[in-house]
Order: C-alpha cells, then sequence, then structure tokens
C-alpha cells in the first residue's frame, strides 16, 4: 500500500496530515525515493537531505513502468559543516516529497 499525502496542516504544536491510501504497486516501490535521512550543523542549524534510494530510470514514472530503485549514495556532506566548520548531526528518516496533492 501507498500514500499520497492530501492536505497538512499546523496547528497549535501539532500537525495533522490527511492522506489517501493506495493499491499502486509501483507507487509502493518508490515509497524509499520519497523518505530522506538529514544531515544537521549544531551550530548553525544548516542541513542536507539524503535520500534513502533514488529510480534507477527517471522516465519510468512518465511511462508507468515498474521502478526500480538503486541504493543512495552518501553523504551528501562531509563530517564538517561546509558554514560554520561545525559538527553534523544525522537525523531521521523524515518524508521529504510534496506535503500536498496538487
Amino acid at each position: 500500500r501507498n500514500i499520497v499525502p492530501l492536505v497538512s496542516l499546523s496547528i497549535d504544536f501539532y500537525i495533522r496530515v490527511f492522506v489517501r491510501v493506495g493499491k499502486d504497486r509501483n507507487e509502493c516501490n518508490r515509497g524509499p525515493s520519497k523518505t530522506s535521512m538529514v544531515y544537521s550543523c549544531v551550530q548553525c542549524r544548516s542541513f542536507y537531505f539524503q535520500k534513502l534510494g533514488q529510480p534507477q530510470d527517471p522516465q519510468a514514472r512518465e511511462q508507468r513502468k515498474a521502478v526500480k530503485l538503486v541504493h543512495a549514495r552518501g553523504p551528501p556532506t562531509s563530517n564538517q559543516c561546509e558554514n560554520c566548520d561545525g559538527n553534523m548531526q544525522l537525523g531521521g528518516p523524515i518524508w521529504s516529497d510534496s506535503l500536498y496533492d496538487p
């Protein structure tokens, strides 16, 4: 099963996301390409995303073909921040795709 976020709301101290649950196998296989790990600096709070997977053939989505994913290459940055030379901290995984259905 896969999910498609329809709308997200931020109210007071919590968020609420309304989703549509589907049964499209190809969309389910694309899940890792919509999820990322976050590398953030402990001093200046700059951050970088690293997707967990990347499609092997980027045009497969438009052609509605089966998608094969390859592992992400990384990390996207070194262990020192490019801005302030602070240490980088790893967090995640988080959803890094669209938060609503356009």
